[in-house]
Parts: C-alpha cells; structure tokens; sequence
C-alpha cells in the first residue's frame, strides 16, 4: 500500500491506523511517502509505527519533484519501493478511513476479473485509489 502524506490533520492518525488494520491474508506492506524527512506527517507516522509495532510499514523518502507534481513523485517512489515483492499495488490518499475489509475486498475483485489490471473502490471512497499488479506497470 503506497501512502503518499503530506502535513497532519485531525483525522491523519485514525485514518492511518485503519489503513494498517486491513483484514488482509496475503503479503502486505505500508509505504508511508514523503518528500521531506522533517515533515511532520514523516515525524508522526514514525512515532506511531514505533509505538504500535508495525513490522511490515516504512516511511518513505521521494525525491523532490521537478518534471511533475510532488504527489506524483511520491507515488512513484512508492511503488519504485515496493516493486518485486508484491503482485498488487495500491495507492491510496492518506485522507481515507477504510473499512476493515476494504483491501480484500479490491484483491477479490480484481482477481475475479482475468485480466483485470485495476480495480477502485470509487463508489464507496472519494480519494484516489490506483490498485494494479505489477506486471502491467
């Protein structure tokens, strides 16, 4: 799961711990991404994956942009990350507060579908949502 995070608003830390809490069978890592290693989402997150002891989630840092927006950058130095050792990738805002089951149930929809190189959950989230297997990317 890429999490490009910018900044701490009131939500950001309950967002975060439902986007770790995914009830998920399969392999899964948290790429927290950020531009800058002082910022205070950076600062905050490595606080909470100390304190709650996630061993599969890491902060990230993207290069600053220069051909792109900085978002973008942060994706893709998130998924450049994770390449290699996951047959999906989600990108995720970080202003989201999924539902427990939210990542097996896009796993479970896109696996249905052969073929299918995306699935979104655009009709229960309002944030981007890019999940796709590494293969088409």
């Amino acid at each position: 799961m890429v999490l490009p995070v910018k900044g701490c608003r009131a939500h950001s830390a309950r967002n975060w711990r439902s986007q770790l809490a995914q009830r998920y069978a399969g392999p899964l890592e948290f790429l927290f991404v950020v531009d800058d290693a002082a910022d205070p989402a950076a600062v905050a997150v490595r606080k909470m994956l100390a304190a709650e002891g996630v061993p599969n989630a890491r902060v990230v840092l993207a290069p600053h942009a220069v051909r792109a927006s900085q978002k973008i950058c942060n994706l893709q130095a998130g998924v450049r990350a994770a390449a290699g050792r996951h047959k999906w990738v989600l990108c995720l805002d970080d202003d989201i507060e999924l539902h427990p089951r939210s990542l097996a149930d896009l796993v479970a929809a896109a696996e249905a579908e052969p073929g299918a190189f995306m699935a979104t959950g655009a009709q229960q989230l309002t944030a981007l949502v890019i999940f796709a297997p590494f293969s088409n990317l």
